[in-house]
């Protein structure tokens, strides 16, 4: 296993997120913890090289946008932004 992100703080303390490496892929495994059961995988994805490669390109991307529109402030349709003073 590469990396578990069961610390992450988006996810609920009842689930992990796992990366790890199984028969050249890469395999990203999403588990939640059930009473009386344990830990049980929830969602699986394998991904070859040319995807987790692309996988990264898209989450970069996401990420770039998602801290682009957290700077922004919120805007609707009734709303007139004004310029901010410099």
């Amino acid at each position: 296993m590469l990396r578990t992100a069961n610390k992450n703080e988006s996810l609920l303390p009842e689930n992990k997120l796992e990366v790890s490496l199984e028969g050249g892929k890469a395999v990203i495994r999403l588990s939640s913890y059930v009473e009386g059961l344990g830990w049980c995988s929830q969602k699986t994805m394998e991904l070859n090289a040319a995807q987790a490669v692309e996988l990264q390109t898209q989450i970069t991307e996401a990420c770039r946008h998602l801290s682009v529109s957290a700077d922004r402030e919120p805007t609707g349709e009734n709303v007139i932004p004004f310029p901010h003073p410099e």
